[in-house]
């Protein structure tokens, strides 16, 4: 999956997203990995340690921004549908 706009997507309301642009860059790497590994060997197939590592992050940054496997492809899923959405 390629890198969408740059934009990074809102998290949830329990959430703010990063405040800066290193964080924003952080968060963006592991949804471009996460779409990655996710298509590459499926949800369930994929872990979360394959994820940091096509992100180039620590497993700890992971759980920074996101609790679980299922809140980062929540979040993959909506950042797509925002880029699809775009003009």
């Amino acid at each position: 999956m390629s890198q969408h706009s740059g934009s990074v997507p809102e998290l949830s309301e329990e959430k703010a997203g990063p405040k800066t642009e290193r964080g924003r860059r952080t968060l963006r790497r592991l949804l471009d990995a996460a779409g990655e590994e996710f298509g590459k060997r499926g949800f369930h197939e994929t872990a979360i340690s394959h994820i940091t590592q096509a992100a180039g992050v620590g497993l700890g940054t992971f759980y920074v921004y996101f609790k679980s496997k299922e809140e980062v492809f929540r979040a993959l899923v909506a950042d797509m549908a925002r880029a699809r959405a775009m003009p």
